[in-house]
């Protein structure tokens, strides 16, 4: 496995063997993908860390939620 020093140096040589317009398209590239990366960095900060939450205390004692004693036994 290559490291990340590695594989900046083989992307570096192969840019700098690229014709000047290429080399400036790269850039362009380049470019567009930092402002993608900052702009996802920053939308996620935008997030806030928490959230309200409401309590409504303890569940009352002998509260049901299965079907057959909220619908009746009929199954409908």
């Amino acid at each position: 496995m290559t490291s990340s020093n590695e594989k900046s140096e083989q992307l570096i040589k192969k840019i700098q063997a690229l014709p000047p317009d290429t080399a400036a398209d790269v850039e362009e590239l380049i470019n567009c993908l930092f402002a993608r990366a900052v702009a996802e960095s920053q939308k996620c900060q935008k997030i806030p860390a928490s959230f309200p939450v409401d309590d409504a205390g303890p569940w009352p004692e002998g509260l049901r939620l299965d079907r057959a004693f909220m619908y009746g036994d009929d199954q409908r």
